[in-house]
């Protein structure tokens, strides 16, 4: 994994395994996915916040992502959700919306 991490959430879309954001040194906002097909990691577009403790899960073609602490360590939650879904054409690249 690109990002080492802990907190994070992940989900299994479109035959990869993605990460989203989690906690070290710092709160990350970075997804990133597994492909066991060719054994390689990618980055993809951020979420718009930063934050770990986070639920995520599929729902359609969309990966939902709710909650979470925006502070390392710390029990302050946000109730912020964001979506992410694969842009048609660019299978590589996620977009995200905060909802």
């Amino acid at each position: 994994m690109p990002t080492t991490r802990s907190g994070h959430g992940a989900v299994y879309y479109r035959g990869r395994i993605v990460c989203i954001g989690g906690e070290g040194v710092v709160v990350y906002s970075q997804v990133e996915s597994y492909d066991p097909r060719t054994n390689t990691w990618e980055s993809h577009t951020p979420m718009a916040t930063p934050r770990h403790g986070v639920g995520a899960a599929v729902l359609g073609d969309a990966i939902y992502v709710a909650g979470g602490g925006p502070v390392v360590g710390g029990s302050l939650l946000t109730a912020t959700h964001e979506a992410f879904t694969m842009d048609t054409g660019l299978p590589a690249r996620m977009g995200a919306k905060a909802l």
